[in-house]
């Protein structure tokens, strides 16, 4: 991983990028998961009980067997699921989801979406604990890049806001939220912000969520906009 952290940083000017080291795998259901942060480890071949008379597998060469124990070992880094219509076939509830704190609207390979994931978040939003959001391109080679970051990416306002919402581990929404993180399918969002205010309507207290929002096409780089 360092030598190909050495690769990327070769050739860059000024030492303006940052590679975060990033692992997809299955879970020992049949879950897709993604992992990222610079704590990753890769996972160990098996582990014993606590007293050593049982020895379990965990990684048999096709899946991570125990994501438990998996996360522990990368200090609880970044996570999210890949697809929930292949959680809900797998039998679990994406309730028990709500306290990984990322979510991935949409998940492409390349430029394909594979799993679209958007109800999802919508539902997620129910809970109080709030989340991230982040996108998910799988690429499998240099020359997807620039076709993999027009069909989704993730936009933080800074590199050094981005290295540290990256590397968070239970605290995704308060740094993803000082970081300006977000999602798009291909405006930059220049500036953005939301406030809550409070309302009187028919004698009756309410709070409103009002937002403002400049952004700019990433193709045509057209003047700042404002909604």
């Amino acid at each position: 991983m360092k030598r190909t952290e050495g690769r990327l940083y070769r050739g860059v000017p000024g030492g303006d990028f940052y590679a975060c080291p990033g692992i997809e795998f299955t879970d020992g259901v049949g879950n897709r998961w993604a992992f990222w942060g610079e704590k990753i480890v890769w996972p160990e071949a098996s582990f014993a009980n606590w007293n050593g008379s049982i020895k379990y597998v965990q990684w048999d060469g096709q899946r991570v067997n125990n994501y438990g124990r998996y996360i522990t070992a990368c200090n609880y880094c970044g996570s999210a699921l890949l697809d929930y219509k292949q959680l809900v076939r797998n039998g679990a509830h994406r309730e028990n989801l709500w306290w990984f704190f990322h979510y991935l609207p949409f998940v492409y390979e390349k430029d394909r979406l594979v799993a679209d994931n958007e109800s999802e978040y919508l539902f997620g939003l129910r809970d109080m604990r709030w989340a991230a959001v982040a996108s998910f391109t799988r690429i499998r080679t240099p020359g997807d890049v620039v076709a993999a970051a027009g069909a989704c990416f993730t936009g933080m306002k800074d590199l050094p806001s981005a290295k540290t919402a990256l590397n968070t581990t239970f605290l995704a929404y308060e740094v993803a939220m000082p970081a300006g993180q977000y999602t798009s399918q291909g405006p930059v969002i220049a500036a953005w912000q939301d406030m809550n205010r409070p309302w009187i309507i028919g004698g009756i207290s309410a709070v409103r969520s009002g937002f403002a929002c400049v952004s700019w096409s990433v193709q045509t780089r057209a003047l700042p906009r404002s909604t």
